[in-house]
């Protein structure tokens, strides 16, 4: 056997570094399709001319619904329904023109089952020796997109909260001056008319009068619920029994052309709410409801317990994680437009026609709501109906029944006891010094708390009768300084607008009297006397 010679050796040696070169550059390439096609992104290769694919990996046919071969048998037109062959060109000409290395933009692309979602490209043109193709790794970027609606939309909301905040402030101010002049005019409105004035047709205008002064007195008080500013008296009570009991009285106001029904949950949790301002919300988006039903329709009432994890709340970050009761009020009516609806909480808002409405239902709703520690969340389409759902945090009261009130019966007014009026306001001071007066009682009046003080330490008195808010110092410490020196004086507050000098978040705080401007005489006298016959 003969040995090889050098050369023959030296080639055999080349042949297999070759074969080895070739082997380890399969090896390399398998891997790196193996790694293409295992990415969580789309990548497609395909041609310049023809634009049809040669390549798509496994994420881009999973996510698409096609196979291999049908994708080599489409463009990336065929993927963007929004795209043409000549806008596609035009796209891509800054490639072509060697101006940019690399195009990102975003579009839209079209599943085999017809359904579409956004998508960020990132394409070049790649030369691999005289072929060049184009070589496009594609972002799903539903999620993306996604999450910046959410972020949009809690700014939004966070917006327009801040917006009701400003305007509920202004409004609480607007009523509370405002309810100093109807204190004036219906309190002497109700003297004249008790001085029988002569003629019937004067006691007729004396009447329109007052009648007047008490729409405005309402719509002051709608005010003051959307600023959140009203004096409520909450009490734990049990929806469904609330809800069941005012059913009869909601079918008269809603007419006969709608139908009324109910779905109320089992057992379902306590809740601690005024009752008076829960029965003017839903009688509130009755009314609303049963205007966007002219031809009839039909109003649902729903409660049930839910219990709100912090991830529900990504998308509404000023509601409160926790067990709620909800309350749903649904209709069938037209519905609201999307332009309308950022917009049906602020006051004085409102789409129908002049006079026929003064915008403040639902803001007080609003209002009233948000006092009591809960949220309100609305959904509407048009020609569909709209949807109310009200969440109140579940009272941990053992108390789940609603308590009747106890009858009122009005007793007589007049007196002799000594009462000390201090207000700030020289019109209200007027008339309730002269109210007072006119029946008997030993009144004093003063104009700020140092001047009430001056003249407390010469004298004794049985009731404290003072404004709220008051310059250098307010009503509560007032009262205070007053009470060391005489601990039997009862105190009456009286106010147009609520600080939390007597009450917190809206409820009055425990052993505080207070009535609510306006008042007429007759009233603002009951209240005097049934407070100096309450045992002590």
């Amino acid at each position: 056997m003969s040995t090889p010679s050098v050369e023959a050796l030296q080639a055999e040696i080349h042949r297999l570094k070759e074969e080895l070169r070739v082997a380890n550059a399969a090896v390399g390439s398998a891997r790196l399709w193996q790694i293409l096609d295992r990415s969580l992104n789309e990548i497609y290769i395909f041609e310049l001319e023809s634009l049809r694919f040669e390549y798509a990996n496994a994420g881009a046919l999973k996510n698409l619904g096609y196979t291999l071969e049908q994708m080599r048998a489409m463009t990336p037109i065929d993927l963007k329904p929004d795209h043409s062959q000549a806008s596609f060109r035009a796209l891509v000409k800054p490639l072509l023109a060697a101006e940019r290395e690399k195009l990102v933009f975003k579009t839209v692309h079209r599943r085999a089952s017809g359904s579409t979602y956004p998508v960020e490209v990132h394409l070049q043109l790649v030369s691999h020796g005289e072929t060049r193709v184009f070589v496009a790794i594609i972002n799903d970027i539903s999620e993306r997109e996604q999450a910046e609606r959410d972020l949009k939309a809690s700014e939004e909301r966070f917006l327009a909260a801040q917006k009701l905040e400003s305007v509920g402030r202004l409004a609480g101010g607007i009523a509370h001056d405002f309810n100093n002049v109807l204190t004036v005019i219906m309190s002497y409105a109700e003297v004249l008319e008790e001085a029988a004035p002569s003629g019937p047709q004067a006691l007729d205008d004396l009447r329109e009068i007052r009648a007047a002064a008490e729409r405005a007195r309402e719509l002051t008080s709608q005010l003051l619920a959307f600023a959140r500013k009203r004096v409520i008296s909450p009490r734990t009570i049990s929806l469904n029994a609330f809800v069941s009991n005012g059913v009869r009285f909601w079918q008269r106001a809603l007419g006969e052309d709608v139908e009324l029904s109910t779905r109320l949950t089992p057992a379902v949790w306590p809740v601690r709410l005024d009752p008076t301002q829960l029965e003017q919300v839903i009688l509130n988006l009755a009314v609303n409801a049963r205007d966007a039903m002219p031809n009839g329709g039909k109003l649902t009432i729903e409660t049930e317990n839910v219990t709100l994890e912090p991830d529900d709340l990504t998308r509404r970050p000023e509601m409160r994680a926790g067990p709620h009761v909800m309350l749903v009020i649904s209709d069938t009516g037209a519905g609201i437009s999307p332009e309308v609806l950022p917009h049906i909480f602020e006051p004085f808002f409102t789409t129908k026609a002049h006079g026929q409405g003064t915008g403040l239902g639902l803001a007080t709703v609003y209002g009233i709501v948000r006092q009591s520690g809960g949220h309100v969340w609305v959904y509407s389409e048009l020609g569909v109906g709209t949807t109310f759902k009200l969440y109140f945090p579940r009272s941990q009261s053992a108390e789940d029944a609603l308590v009747p009130a106890e009858p009122t019966t009005r007793r007589a007014t007049n007196g002799f006891e000594r009462i000390l009026v201090v207000e700030d306001d020289e019109t209200i001071r007027a008339v309730v010094v002269r109210a007072l007066r006119d029946v008997g009682y030993q009144v004093t009046g003063a104009a700020r708390p140092d001047e009430a003080l001056t003249v407390a330490a010469g004298a004794s008195f049985d009731l404290l009768l003072s404004d709220v808010v008051m310059p250098g110092m307010n009503g509560r410490q007032l009262a205070d300084l007053l009470q060391r020196a005489q601990p039997s004086l009862r105190v009456l507050f009286v106010s147009g607008y609520t600080e939390n000098t007597i009450i917190h978040h809206g409820v009055l705080d425990e052993g505080v009297d207070f009535l609510a401007k306006p008042f007429t005489p007759s009233q603002l006298r009951e209240h005097v006397r049934v407070l100096l016959d309450r045992p002590r």
